[in-house]
């Protein structure tokens, strides 16, 4: 495994308060693999891709667990040498391109700084033709003009081709791709996608991709992860997730996509919303949302079990909205 994530937690510290974001995430990752994580917005997703990227706001701590990344645990690693495996080996595509990008340099200036921060022995000349060559990969069109270029003067589909092209610059073997299609038309997300699924067959990356959008990660992954309130609630290989779902929460999330809709009946939704780190429920994090949680489900956190779901009766029912 290339990576490993075993216990981990995170905790925020507001005021005088600490409040549990992410707790007790196992998961890991293969060689070549693409694995999904995949959850409504504040389920942790995000939170989880900072936490292996060393890049967790100042009010959060890594309060146990461990990252281990080539068998390395990331979580023991000084910042210089994390500074030196981030960018490098493990690489990120941030979710908001034009957020990830300096507003005030060129794009030749900014792959500049990211190839001298990680191959110091290349020339002005080297790092020119590599940044071409690198525009050229991820299919930007005229490359050498594109490297004049402001971020403002891109599209958001052509920005996002930048930040892919950054994540790949330095040969990385693990690629964390983080709502890489927020914002972009459909027909623009199809190629985004494809373009990544193309990149990790040629260089052989792994690959996690994190997205709400549970149809957009079971067309591009192995294995899925499914995060609610800052737990691993199910996890399995995609034909297993999308075909015979077990928890009450991953059948909602497929229940709402609208392929699996009927025409001219109601659209299904989820009713209430994730629950506030800082009022979780006290027993099953899903319980004040599910129609058929029981009174166990109030008072108990259920464990993940040997069939991988943290939920007290799997399978036991489908999810609906009511009768």
């Amino acid at each position: 495994m290339i990576l490993k994530v075993k216990n981990l937690s995170v905790d925020f510290q507001f005021d005088s308060q600490a409040v549990s974001a992410l707790r007790d995430i196992c998961f890991q990752v293969a060689e070549g693999e693409s694995v999904g994580l995949v959850g409504e917005s504040g389920s942790g997703k995000s939170l989880l891709s900072l936490a292996i990227m060393g890049l967790l706001p100042s009010n959060a701590k890594i309060s146990k667990g461990e990252i281990l990344f080539e068998n390395s645990n990331l979580l023991c690693l000084s910042p210089e040498r994390l500074r030196e495996i981030r960018g490098d080996r493990l690489s990120m595509i941030f979710q908001d391109p034009m957020s990830a990008l300096n507003p005030v340099l060129n794009l030749e200036k900014q792959m500049g700084l990211l190839l001298r921060a990680h191959e110091g022995s290349l020339s002005a000349g080297q790092i020119r033709d590599r940044s071409i060559e690198l525009f050229r990969l991820v299919g930007l069109p005229d490359p050498v003009l594109r490297l004049r270029s402001f971020p403002h003067e891109m599209s958001g589909g052509q920005a996002q081709r930048v930040m892919i092209a950054m994540a790949m610059a330095c040969h990385p073997k693990l690629l964390i791709a983080d709502e890489p299609t927020t914002a972009l038309d459909v027909t623009i997300q199809a190629q985004v996608m494809s373009l990544l699924r193309r990149l990790q067959a040629e260089k052989k990356l792994a690959m996690i991709v994190i997205s709400h959008d549970l149809a957009l990660v079971s067309q591009n992954t192995q294995r899925i992860y499914v995060l609610y309130g800052g737990e691993i609630v199910e996890t399995g290989s995609t034909k297993q997730i999308t075909e015979t779902p077990k928890h009450p929460y991953t059948q909602a999330l497929l229940s709402c996509l609208p392929a699996r809709q009927k025409e001219d009946e109601k659209m299904i939704t989820i009713q209430g919303q994730v629950p506030s780190l800082r009022n979780r429920p006290k027993g099953c994090q899903f319980q004040t949302r599910c129609p058929h949680k029981q009174v166990r489900c109030e008072v108990e956190r259920p464990e993940m079990n040997d069939s991988s779901v943290r939920c007290f009766y799997p399978e036991s029912y489908h999810y609906s909205t009511g009768p």
